[in-house]
């Protein structure tokens, strides 16, 4: 599973970094997560990272996969 997450800093003048983790889930349950950052996020851009877990989904399982931001946070660089 894979998710593409962008960090935009809206500041004029300070370059932030961005903290954050990404929780998977098919159908309802956690199969992943995973914590990153983005650093360097220069006043004004907006930088993405890719976001991945692995899931082996069972045969007879629909995959419905989503992803979940949580905890972000915002630091000076």
């Amino acid at each position: 599973m894979l998710a593409t997450i962008s960090a935009t800093n809206s500041s004029s003048s300070s370059t932030y970094n961005y903290s954050f983790t990404v929780r998977f889930t098919n159908q309802g349950s956690t199969v992943g997560s995973r914590t990153t950052s983005i650093i360097g996020v220069a006043p004004g851009q907006t930088r993405s990272v890719d976001v991945s877990t692995v899931y082996v989904k069972r045969s007879t399982e629909t995959l419905s996969g989503r992803c979940e931001v949580k905890y972000p946070s915002r630091t000076s660089s």
